[in-house]
């Protein structure tokens, strides 16, 4: 909340990738003022020690409601500074009348939606919905579902409202030992397949052609 300065002291020590100083639902009407006077103090100190480069201004634009699904594309072309998507579930449920479940299947078609249009125009960043639990004992879990069920569904993120969710999210997203490994065998054995004039060929009983070659050179 941008209303808090002591939340907003303690985002400097953080290791999540961006943070976001919320101005809306987390700030009272009354408190918004303040917030912002708050926020732009925040942003106008040195930067923290730990960030290794300055990054241009960009933006990511939040999708949370049906107009807005239904104008990925316009979206998607209204700025060279888009940079990605992000899907506030939340929001989408109230505009929608949605109760959200355990399983996030009433999300399925917004979220499949967003990440092909954002792959469409080429941006680079989608940021999938918040894990809203975080206090119980299953939350830990729940998080690690989450996200991995974000991650098949093609988004590269995921919000987080807590510090202690930053971890297992980071962790999720990064490509795991096991996928490394194999990337580095595909690689291989496509460069000598390529060489034999092989345009598909298997590995480990599994056949390998351009497009999965590709996906494994992204890793």
């Amino acid at each position: 909340p941008g209303s808090s300065q002591r939340f907003l002291d303690k985002s400097r020590s953080l290791a999540a990738d961006c943070v976001a100083y919320d101005l809306e639902d987390s700030v009272t009407p009354h408190k918004k003022a303040e917030a912002r006077q708050l926020v732009r103090r925040a942003i106008d100190q040195a930067a923290p020690t730990q960030i290794q480069r300055k990054t241009p201004i960009s933006i990511l634009a939040l999708i949370e409601s049906a107009k807005s699904i239904t104008n990925l594309n316009e979206i998607c072309r209204a700025t060279p500074l888009l940079q990605g998507l992000i899907f506030a579930a939340e929001d989408f449920a109230l505009d929608l009348s949605l109760t959200r479940t355990p399983s996030l299947t009433e999300f399925l078609f917004a979220r499949s939606a967003i990440v092909t249009a954002a792959r469409a125009h080429d941006l680079p960043s989608t940021i999938d919905l918040v894990c809203t639990a975080y206090r119980s004992d299953s939350a830990k879990q729940l998080l690690e579902e989450e996200s991995r069920g974000g991650k098949r569904l093609g988004f590269n993120g995921k919000q987080c409202i807590h510090p202690t969710q930053v971890e297992t999210v980071q962790r999720v997203f990064s490509p795991e030992a096991e996928e490394v490994e194999w990337a580095v065998r595909v690689m291989i054995a496509d460069a000598k397949a390529a060489e034999a004039g092989k345009g598909a060929w298997t590995l480990d009983g599994k056949m390998i052609d351009v497009p999965v070659a590709e996906k494994e050179k992204s890793i």
